[in-house]
């Protein structure tokens, strides 16, 4: 797969190790708002320097592209790429050229757009990005957001267990404790944030944790400003997470301190923003039968019938690894780019709708609407 790169940020450093090491991947155009940096990179990957966002998604050649870090464009790169004209109807010639009825199917097909995998979160940069959402989920623009941090976890294998070891779940609860700027877990560009962007990022990333882990739909219900206190201040979101039969009640709370918050990670974990990420994360799981606590990306702690019983995890691959792996698969499995799909429905899913959704509650919530 032939990759454009939008936007070095810290995520950057990763993911340029692994695309140089890899067989599957390589870089074909490079853009940042700071030139130079992209000319830089470019001239490291044997690739070229856009010298637009524009010129960067209408490269030719493009099998993907991978939505680094947002700077100051939020959504709007998605947005003109989906105003991208058809390449075969641009190209002259063909049948589309003399039957209208041919030219109307060839200007609504769906394969001709190039997917993109997307590290920016969808409601970063304004309150009507989730306009956009809706924008593109009606294109069926193939485009997939991604939290690498949730990688750090055997989401599958926990949300199996969790059944059968807890039962009926009647409670969860997400916190994160983080600083304002935020540079130390490597979020992109959030220090030029309001609080309520941040905070809305944050509930964004614990709400996709928590139905990953529970295999739910979220509603959101309320939003409450906490107190400063001890020098701690943050905001709280309640929700209600529903199951296949039956719903329970659920916080996301971010707190924010002028410092960074001391954390254990390991040698790996230190230099990786999408580990540190998940280390500013606590979640609590309670059921009828128990209750499940993750205290961090290397480990969860399981209270049931049987007693306390500790289980630890090893990071073998980076993240940003397994979130390219699964973005180039779907991409197979869709046949974007012109393969035979393997699996029946469009891309995007529902879950862009989702993420819309969302994103129009929390601006509703956090407008006092």
């Amino acid at each position: 797969m032939r990759l454009g790169i939008l936007g070095l940020g810290r995520y950057w450093q990763q993911l340029r190790t692994i695309l140089k090491r890899s067989k599957v991947w390589s870089v074909a155009a490079v853009f940042d708002q700071v030139h130079h940096h992209a000319t830089r990179e470019a001239l490291h990957l044997g690739a070229r320097a856009a010298e637009s966002v524009w010129q960067l998604v209408s490269w030719p050649g493009l099998d993907a592209l991978v939505y680094c870090d947002g700077q100051w464009f939020g959504l709007w790169p998605l947005e003109l790429a989906q105003q991208l004209p058809d390449p075969a109807a641009a190209s002259g010639g063909g049948v589309a050229d003399t039957d209208p009825q041919a030219a109307a199917e060839a200007s609504s097909a769906k394969q001709w757009y190039r997917p993109w995998l997307c590290f920016v979160p969808p409601i970063a940069a304004s309150g009507s990005d989730w306009r956009v959402l809706e924008r593109l989920a009606d294109a069926n623009f193939p485009v997939h957001f991604d939290w690498p941090e949730w990688h750090t976890l055997p989401m599958a294998r926990l949300r199996h267990r969790l059944v059968r070891r807890l039962g009926r779940l009647v409670w969860a609860s997400a916190d994160f404790l983080g600083s304002p700027d935020a540079s130390w877990t490597g979020w992109p560009g959030t220090a030029q944030f309001s609080s309520s962007q941040r905070w809305r990022i944050r509930w964004l990333s614990g709400l996709i944790a928590l139905t990953q882990l529970t295999g739910s739909t979220a509603e959101i219900l309320e939003v409450q400003i906490l107190g400063q206190d001890q020098g701690l201040t943050g905001a709280l979101l309640l929700l209600k997470l529903q199951m296949d039969e039956y719903a329970f009640t659920a916080q996301i709370r971010v707190l924010e301190t002028t410092g960074a918050p001391a954390t254990h990670l390991s040698a790996k974990g230190v230099g990786d923003p999408a580990i540190q990420n998940a280390a500013a994360w606590r979640f609590r799981l309670v059921g009828e039968a128990g209750e499940l606590h993750i205290p961090g990306p290397d480990g969860v702690e399981w209270q049931d019938r049987r007693g306390r019983i500790l289980e630890t995890f090893r990071v073998y691959r980076s993240p940003l690894l397994v979130s390219l792996r699964h973005f180039r698969r779907r991409v197979q499995e869709h046949g974007i780019g012109g393969g035979k799909p393997t699996v029946e429905g469009d891309w995007p899913p529902a879950s862009l709708q989702q993420l819309a959704r969302y994103g129009q509650r929390l601006e509703q919530l956090c407008s006092g609407d």
